[in-house]
């Protein structure tokens, strides 16, 4: 199947949990340190890596809002270039990827995304079993937040 994209080049459509920008690109591995996430086999979800489901990369920045009588409010920005946090979420039911996760300490780590490439510490760590799944059958949720050790 394939689907112009907004340039109107034709490209086929992502199968394999990645978004080509080009016909020829290869799909870009999720690493965080000594966890390699890739293309997940749904055929056999007992081979392949797991292919992230979810990846939210966030920035905020310091802005100040001062009160000012009669008039609106001032603003000003005291950071202009804050941390980046991160959220991956993938489902796996293999034991070797959550042993993996459940060794993994605070860092920091050399994380690499399609979007991103930073060194990041571990916030959290969350491994959810759904109801009414198999007992092998994880959901792993990595918060992350860029180190910036002085």
């Amino acid at each position: 199947m394939v689907v112009p994209n907004i340039a109107g080049n034709i490209y086929p459509v992502a199968t394999k949990g990645y978004i080509p920008s080009s016909k020829d690109e290869q799909p870009k591995r999720v690493r965080i340190g000594p966890l390699i996430l890739g293309v997940r086999n749904l055929k056999d979800p007992d081979k392949g890596a797991p292919n992230p489901t979810r990846i939210r990369w966030r920035q905020g920045n310091v802005v100040n809002e001062y009160e000012t009588p009669g008039d609106r409010p001032k603003t000003e920005c005291t950071i202009d270039d804050g941390l980046w946090n991160l959220t991956v979420e993938f489902n796996t039911q293999q034991k070797i990827y959550l042993d993996v996760v459940r060794n993994m300490k605070a860092g920091p780590y050399m994380v690499e995304t399609y979007f991103n490439t930073c060194c990041m510490r571990i916030i959290d760590k969350t491994v959810d079993q759904v109801k009414g799944t198999k007992d092998r059958n994880q959901t792993v949720t990595l918060v992350l937040k860029e180190a910036n050790d002085a």
